[in-house]
């Protein structure tokens, strides 16, 4: 029998890369490129969505011919279920994890303008 692949691979790294470069993106108030806005908002989808695949290759979950795409357009829905399908009720944390992996990169870039506009305008001195 195979080892589930390792805990998270590669994603943690595409996670914080892309977080970072939001974070250089909104304190420089600089427009975003569109090749680089595409790779911060898919980038950790996509290397979460290669984790999974080869999460369901090692446990042996059986998948139909589109499941990349499957997932691509329904992650909200199919991570939380394919990760409650293999580790049960214990599965919650690490669905909150990758989750807000995905979204890790918007809320802090979003947070950082919502300051600076927060600043900028007065309520916060």
């Amino acid at each position: 029998m195979t080892q589930p692949p390792s805990r998270h691979g590669h994603v943690p790294l595409v996670i914080a890369l892309a977080a970072g470069i939001a974070v250089v993106y909104a304190v420089r108030v600089q427009p975003m490129p569109s090749l680089t806005h595409f790779l911060i908002t898919f980038g950790p989808l996509f290397s979460i969505i290669s984790w999974l695949r080869r999460d369901a290759l090692a446990r042996h979950v059986p998948m139909v011919p589109d499941w990349g795409f499957f997932v691509l357009v329904g992650w909200p829905v199919f991570i939380p279920w394919y990760i409650h399908r293999t580790r049960g009720p214990h599965g919650w944390p690490l669905t909150l994890l990758l989750v807000s992996g995905i979204l890790v990169s918007s809320i802090v870039a979003l947070a950082i303008q919502v300051l600076r506009w927060a600043m900028t305008y007065g309520a916060v001195r």
